[in-house]
């Protein structure tokens, strides 16, 4: 397929090529044209208009050109060495090798018959090689009748289907390009939905597993903060019992002193009246 596609484009180059030669052949016949001057009033004449710049070939483009060019080179090679070549120019017609396989206008040459329209302007523009004969008087193109409709039937019925073929490729092509892209960004929007679900997840993982330290050492704390409530109380109330306890005995032994010394103030009171009675 890439090879047909490059001997079309050859094909192509080669018809772009004939058609600016008739337009220079046209060009000679033309009068030359006569440069506008100022008038008598000296009113400028107006400018003519600039031709339009050329288009610059793309480096894509020239390297389909060139690799077209080798190809077309290859096929008449691999004519000539399979003895399909007979011809009066040098180079051999692209065109009848393209077209019908062959080339054989050296012989429609010497029968002076009608060529190719390649055959006839590469004798013209001095690329003929057959020797002893007078162009001039006897290379013709074909007459539409007699080969040259044929030829451009054959012609619009290879390249046309050709070129359709290629245009055909390259939708293909650049749909399954569109289409490989699509599903590139579909997996990495896939892959990026599953992350983000993911980098969610790991959040909240995280987050509950902080709750949960939070709460743990949270409990912890309430539960240290009851035990020293509850050591704190226990404490103050030892603290209260033994001071009680305390207070109790210092009750019991301020009562058995007063009992004591009422005791004996009484057996004093005693002694003094039996002492007032022996008197």
């Amino acid at each position: 397929m890439r090879r047909i596609v490059t001997i079309a484009l050859s094909l192509g180059t080669f018809l772009s090529l004939s058609a600016a030669w008739a337009q220079d052949e046209k060009k000679k016949d033309e009068p030359p044209k006569i440069e506008a001057k100022a008038d008598d009033k000296g009113n400028e004449a107006k400018p003519e208009a600039q031709a339009p710049v050329e288009p610059t070939i793309p480096p894509e483009v020239q390297a389909k050109i060139d690799a077209a060019r080798r190809a077309v080179a290859e096929a008449i090679v691999a004519a000539q060495d399979a003895g399909l070549v007979q011809t009066s120019i040098d180079p051999p017609p692209i065109l009848d090798i393209l077209i019908y396989g062959r080339a054989n206008d050296e012989v429609a040459v010497k029968g002076k018959k009608g060529v190719s329209p390649e055959v006839m302007t590469a004798w013209f523009t001095g690329y003929g090689r057959t020797k002893d004969v007078d162009f001039e008087k006897t290379v013709r193109i074909y007459q539409p009748s007699k080969g040259l409709k044929d030829l451009h039937d054959k012609r619009a019925e290879i390249f046309t289907a050709q070129i359709n073929a290629v245009r055909q490729a390259r939708a293909e092509t650049i749909k399954a390009e569109a289409d490989k892209k699509a599903a590139e960004k579909a997996e990495a929007d896939k892959k990026a939905a599953e992350k983000a679900e993911a980098d969610k997840k790991a959040e909240a993982d995280k987050k509950a597993a902080e709750k949960a330290e939070a709460d743990k050492k949270a409990a912890e704390k309430a539960e240290a903060d009851k035990k020293a409530e509850a050591d704190k109380k226990a404490a103050e109330k030892a603290e209260a019992d033994k001071k009680a306890e305390a207070d109790k005995k210092a009750e019991a032994d301020k009562k058995a002193e007063a009992d004591k010394k009422a005791e004996a103030d009484k057996k004093a009171e005693a002694e003094k009246k039996a002492a007032e009675k022996g008197e």
